[in-house]
């Protein structure tokens, strides 16, 4: 940033500046002046694909979606209409919700995006907005991936929901037997993104963003390449070398002086291979060299480190590790990945799930069924505790509803429902059994004593 000294009359820089070295001047010898960061090119979608196969990749892009959408997805109704969730649930399970989202999650950060195409009978034609008032089944959802999707059409209403987003999705149809085109309309898809990315470059990039490999790609490669050359170096960790007298005399003389030589090298390479023994000539000698690797292991972690830098996955989850150490456990760093899982529930899933919640209650409800009006979503937790952690919270809970309860700001029934919606009780731990079956009860043990008492009396009684 340049500004003008006036008290100077000359131009000043805002920074330090090197005469000497170039620093800070713009074109001088500086190299980090001149600098500039060029975007690498986007992976192709087949490679893409390929790069799928490879294992480090692929738990990059499939951990989250996984532990996402893993365990299961609860919906509440917020008021008392009375609605059937149960059976919406079971709806949940015959589309698929959970797989269907996990892998439209899945691809979208793959091939950089994708859409879940909502099948609603009843609804009006494919490449026109969705009408509820008129739909009569959500009869399928399907994952499409962005590599067979154009996006176009994109939104100028400011102000509205839609706004930079596109109003159209044509699909292009592999491998179809008829029409290989299809025009969805943008209320029947629910639009995932691999990367979020400003409009421009959405737009550049035929309306997606970037793979979650682009951003990783050069992490991933410069490991990829480091691990490479390690092994190629293992290959050749030793060395033997034949001395012979008068190589190169030899090697500067006839042809069957060289001759003569390579088929004495053959000859110990052979008897080494085949027998682990080999015969020179006495003032031949055979060394063997050992080449160094130490601090390899050091420049690999280096590499490995610059990787879970890169993905924002923790050592533990991204490679399987377990930390090394007296009593070292990586329950710390899977917490802390299941706590970054769950805070990207309500923004990736929620959306969705809403979306498609929204489409089944309104078909319910052109049904003459009970919807209701207002819901929540949740998700079961990821961290299960141990047994004995599940002692110790319930030891801490029980002194605390202890102490609450000597000084009454409790009562036991009150301290008895909070036990049972946590597990700890059976549901009719709280039930009071009728006066009428106590006393039935009691009756019957006194004549199952009387009874047990009466031959012992007749044993006693003395004889006439």
């Amino acid at each position: 940033m340049e500004a003008q000294d006036k008290s100077r009359g000359s131009d000043r820089l805002d920074g330090y500046v090197n005469l000497q070295t170039g620093q800070g001047i713009p074109g001088g010898p500086d190299k980090a002046s001149n600098s500039v960061y060029i975007q690498e090119p986007l992976i192709s979608w087949q490679e893409l694909a390929d790069r799928y196969l490879d294992p480090l990749t692929a738990r990059i892009i499939d951990r989250l979606p996984d532990d996402a959408t893993r365990e299961e997805i609860n919906i509440v109704g917020e008021d008392e209409s009375g609605a059937d969730l149960a059976s919406v649930r079971s709806e949940f399970e015959d589309l698929d919700v959970r797989g269907n989202l996990g892998n439209a999650w899945r691809w979208a950060r793959l091939f950089r995006g994708s859409i879940l195409f909502m099948d609603v009978l009843g609804s009006g034609k494919m490449d026109e907005p969705l009408i509820l008032a008129n739909a009569t089944q959500l009869r399928s959802l399907q994952v499409i991936e962005a590599e067979h999707i154009l996006p176009t059409g994109f939104h100028n209403g400011l102000g509205s929901r839609s706004f930079a987003r596109p109003e159209f999705y044509q699909v292009t149809i592999p491998h179809a037997t008829g029409s290989a085109f299809k025009n969805i309309h943008r209320s029947r898809v629910i639009r995932f993104d691999g990367v979020k990315v400003p409009l421009s470059k959405m737009i550049e990039n035929d309306g997606w963003g970037p793979s979650v490999v682009d951003r990783v790609n050069d992490a991933v490669s410069s490991l990829g390449d480091t691990m490479r050359n390690a092994r190629s170096i293992l290959h050749t960790i030793s060395k033997e070398f034949l001395k012979i007298k008068g190589l190169n005399v030899k090697l500067c003389g006839t042809t069957q002086d060289i001759t003569t030589v390579q088929a004495a090298i053959s000859a110990v390479r052979n008897q080494m291979d085949n027998y682990h023994l080999g015969a020179i000539d006495m003032d031949d000698d055979l060394v063997e060299r050992t080449r160094t690797v130490t601090g390899l292991d050091m420049l690999i972690d280096r590499f490995v480190d610059a990787v879970v830098r890169a993905t924002d996955m923790p050592r533990t989850v991204l490679l399987g590790e377990q930390p090394g150490g007296l009593n070292a456990s990586g329950d710390s760093e899977i917490r802390t990945w299941y706590d970054f899982v769950a805070s990207q529930q309500p923004r990736v899933l929620t959306p969705a799930i809403n979306r498609l919640l929204k489409v089944i209650f309104a078909i319910r409800a052109n049904k003459g069924e009970v919807v209701p009006a207002e819901w929540t979503i949740e998700y079961a937790p990821l961290w299960q505790p141990s047994e004995q952690e599940v002692a110790a919270t319930e030891l801490v809970r029980a002194q605390t509803a202890s102490i609450l309860l000597a000084d009454g700001i409790v009562s036991v029934p009150e301290i008895r429902t909070a036990m049972i919606s946590r597990g700890v009780l059976p549901d009719d731990a709280g039930e009071e059994p009728p006066e009428e079956d106590d006393e039935n009860e009691v009756e019957a043990l006194k004549a199952q004593m009387k009874a047990m008492q009466a031959p012992s009396e007749a044993s006693e009684r003395p004889e006439a």
